[in-house]
């Protein structure tokens, strides 16, 4: 359920390089791949980019509310792995 949460956003997320900046676009695909590359190492990974989006993004687009909701069932996740 997470992955296909995660690869969804993904999609959502690659339209907007050419709006937003693309690096930030990015580091945030990158961190959401590196999430779900946890699942096989049960090695947690704390992403940087819910700080991105709290600091420097408008809360004018669903994507941002669900690429934060994202991380915050990632982190209920990762918290069952202890």
């Amino acid at each position: 359920m997470f992955e296909k949460q995660a690869a969804n956003l993904i999609s959502k997320l690659l339209p907007k390089k050419e709006i937003e900046n693309g690096a930030e676009i990015d580091l945030i695909a990158s961190e959401i791949q590196l999430m779900m590359a946890s699942f096989d190492t049960r090695v947690p990974f704390f992403p940087t980019y819910p700080r991105i989006i709290i600091d420097s993004w408008n809360f004018d687009d669903e994507l941002e509310l669900e690429l934060l909701r994202l991380n915050e069932y990632y982190k209920r996740i990762i918290s069952e792995w202890k």
